[in-house]
């Protein structure tokens, strides 16, 4: 038995030893990288000024063409994320500025994503190589709801086990190898392909919720670092349903935009809630007039 036992702690020593030794490897290794997401643009990238800032799910990353504004003298970056709620979204803002970046405009997509106050599993996940070394990212998240920290923070490598698929050995080796993400490419802009087919409708909340904690603090954040804010309501096809949704929100968020019908033919939708790239061009192009009209001297 005793001999067992002495075998049995051998086994559990060296397992927590790997443990330990992985966890520093990964961690190092995303503590250099901007090459594969854009929490690591935020966290690891060189302080810089952009005239504007893209934020919000994929209804913001697909819609808004970083190129477009570039043509106008604006130097832009889209830092969307596809499947990431308003929680994600203040902490990439949160990021950004601790890490010393400055913006002129910050455009905040802000519609169905209002509904959530809760973290976006898959997006939170980009985040958790940094929980022991930025504090921004470990206080944000502290503070979330439904996220429980411990065993992420406190069992080392557990949180590379259980995200293998966001942050595990295939992302690192693409990472070790600078397999450089597309959208990174593209400043931020992930364009869809293909024509939205008529009979395919997008499915609207019924109600609005009252209130989003992480959208008061995007606007608090805003406000502290003298950024002017333009959230929006992006657009969704004609064949969308009632509208009243967007109505309401506006009417409890009146500073809004309700854009939701700016562009609605269905040969720029992918989609009935992601416009495909001729879409996304169609819009950037009418934000700008809208918005930006006075840098068009400076176009081509």
């Amino acid at each position: 038995m005793r001999r067992f036992l002495i075998h049995i702690g051998i086994y559990v020593a060296a397992t927590l030893l790997l443990m330990f030794a992985f966890d520093g490897i990964y961690t190092a290794i995303y503590s250099k990288s901007i090459v594969r997401n854009k929490i690591q643009l935020l966290v690891n990238g060189a302080p810089q000024h952009y005239d504007v800032i893209i934020v919000g799910s994929s209804r913001a990353e697909n819609h808004l063409v970083p190129e477009r504004f570039e043509r106008y003298g604006l130097k832009t970056y889209n830092i969307a994320m596809s499947g990431a709620n308003l929680c994600e979204n203040a902490l990439q803002l949160k990021l950004f500025f601790d890490k010393g970046n400055t913006a002129r405009n910050i455009l905040l997509q802000v519609d169905t994503n209002f509904q959530t106050t809760t973290p976006a599993t898959g997006i939170r996940a980009y985040a958790l190589p940094y929980l022991w070394q930025n504090d921004v990212v470990y206080e944000h998240y502290a503070k979330a709801e439904q996220s429980d920290l411990f065993a992420e923070r406190r069992v080392p490598f557990y949180r590379y086990m259980i995200y293998d698929t966001k942050i595990g050995f295939r992302e690192v080796a693409f990472t070790v190898l600078e397999k450089q993400n597309n959208t990174i490419k593209t400043k931020g802009f992930w364009g869809l392909d293909g024509v939205l087919h008529r009979g395919a409708p997008a499915t609207l909340p019924t109600k609005v919720a009252t209130q989003n904690r992480y959208y008061d603090e995007i606007k608090q954040i805003c406000k502290a670092q003298q950024v002017r804010l333009i959230a929006f309501e992006a657009p969704f096809c004609a064949n969308s349903g009632s509208r009243e949704y967007f109505a309401k929100l506006k009417e409890n968020n009146p500073e809004l935009y309700d854009y939701n019908s700016a562009v609605s033919a269905d040969s720029l939708f992918a989609t009935c809630g992601h416009m495909n790239t001729k879409g996304a061009e169609a819009f950037t192009d009418f934000i700008i007039q809208k918005h930006f009209s006075e840098k068009k001297a400076l176009g081509k």
